[in-house]
Parts: structure tokens; C-alpha cells; sequence
């Protein structure tokens, strides 16, 4: 899947250079996007376990993917330098999720800057997907576990 509220094209509409008439459409566009985002995720969270739950109260605005990891098995690690982050946890952070359903994203995004993310339920996992600065992140799984420090 992909980013369904926070979309790439809504983004860029958000973007515009001087004297682009659309974006008075694109901030109301992109605050309704939010507020639907926020009743979905309400109606997630009770379904959250483990580091999706925490990851559903957080995010790393700007903060940089230093590096990923893919194991056998089903794993993928995903590292974030979040010193940057105005709004949520700042520091180096590592995400790793365990029973991989799908990654996408993943061999293009180390060095790419964490803009905004959603959670969502498909099937019996958790997706998250991530738009980056250049491109998108969308990884389903099982669990989640999140540790703190390099």
C-alpha cells in the first residue's frame, strides 16, 4: 500500500513557488487529510501492540535514516537520527520489525529525510508507511520493537 492521507502529491501541492493558486486548496485539503488520519487512527489504536502502539503517539519529522537492514526470517531493521525532530522523539532511534509481511522502499531510503507517517491495519498486521522527502517507506509486520541510543 501506500500513503493514504499524507500523500505525495498533497505534499507537493503544499510546495508551491510564488504565486501558485492552489495552495489555499492544498492547506484545507491537507487539514481535513489530517483530521480524517486522526479519527483512523483512533479507531487503530486498540488494535496496537507492542512499538506500533508507542510508534502510533509519536513521530520523527526530519529526522534521517541512517540505515536499514534486512534479515532472513522476515526481519528489517530501520535506524532514524531524529536529532532533528520539532514534535516528537529526538535522538537516534531504531525500529525493528519482526514477521515482515512486505518492505517497500527499503533499499532507496537510507540518507532519505522522515516527513510524515501513517499506521494502518491490513489483515492481521500493522503497515507503516512513511513519507520521505524523495520517496516512501511502507513496511507490514507483526510487531515492532523500538530501542533508543546509536
Amino acid at each position: 500500500m501506500n500513503m493514504r492521507y499524507f500523500t505525495r502529491q498533497l505534499f507537493d501541492a503544499l510546495q508551491p513557488g510564488p504565486g501558485e493558486p492552489d495552495a489555499d486548496r492544498a492547506i484545507v485539503l491537507w487539514e481535513q487529510n489530517a483530521t480524517q488520519y486522526s479519527a483512523a487512527l483512533d479507531e487503530l489504536k486498540p488494535q496496537l501492540r507492542d512499538g506500533f502502539a508507542w510508534l502510533a503517539d509519536t513521530t520523527f519529522h526530519d529526522g534521517v535514516i541512517t540505515h536499514v537492514v534486512t534479515a532472513d526470517g522476515g526481519q528489517v531493521i530501520v535506524a532514524v537520527d531524529a536529532s532533528n525532530n520539532p514534535w516528537g522523539q529526538v535522538g537516534a532511534v531504531r525500529l525493528r520489525f519482526d514477521g515482515v509481511r512486505s518492505a517497500n522502499g527499503v533499499d532507496d531510503c537510507v540518507g532519505d529525510v522522515w516527513l510524515y507517517e501513517e499506521l494502518h491495519a491490513v489483515s492481521d498486521a500493522i503497515e507503516l508507511c512513511v513519507l520521505l522527502e524523495g520517496g516512501e517507506l511502507c513496511i507490514t509486520a507483526d510487531r515492532l520493537s523500538v530501542t533508543f541510543g546509536p
